[in-house]
């Protein structure tokens, strides 16, 4: 009996296919990191991945379980896929992003800034600005239905649904 993939009451999703494997199957599944494979009585078994089912591990399923399950297993897989999208994080989806490094102009040139490239040649410290905010850089109205926060001009409002603060 297939299944597709169930999500578990929980914070993470978990995929679960059954399919049927001999004991070669299985010791080979039970190789595979990330992987938990539950057998039962009849000869089937239940494959669980939690969270991200990626392409290197669908790929080392695949090669472990029979070639008459293979299309089982992979449209299952893709319908997971689907279903959880919306529930795992960019990160649990394997993307990524950069991140731009600062940097400062030097004599003309642009360098990678770092503390001893600041220290050296520009004369700025924190400890020259005020930790502490005025009016005017930092507010919060509060009323009755909802709050406001404003940061050097840009507000933002929040209603206060079921208020926990």
């Amino acid at each position: 009996m297939r299944r597709s993939g169930d999500l578990v009451k929980g914070w993470e999703p978990t995929f679960k296919h059954t399919i049927t494997a001999t004991p070669e199957i299985v010791s080979e599944l039970k190789k595979c990191e990330g992987v938990t494979v539950s057998e039962s009585d009849n000869g089937k078994i239940e494959i669980s991945v939690t969270g991200r089912v990626d392409g290197g591990l669908e790929k080392l399923i695949t090669e472990a379980i029979s070639k008459t399950e293979c299309k089982g297993f992979a449209e299952t897989v893709t319908k997971y896929r689907i279903e959880v999208k919306d529930q795992l994080s960019p990160a649990e989806q394997g993307q990524t992003f950069s991140v731009p490094r600062l940097i400062s102009e030097i004599q003309g040139e642009l360098e990678f800034a770092d503390t001893d490239l600041f220290m050296e040649f520009h004369d700025w410290s924190l400890l020259s600005h005020s930790a502490k905010m005025g009016e005017g850089e930092f507010a919060i109205c509060e009323t009755g239905r909802s709050f406001e926060i404003d940061l050097d001009g840009n507000r933002v409002t929040y209603p206060c649904v079921g208020r926990s603060w």
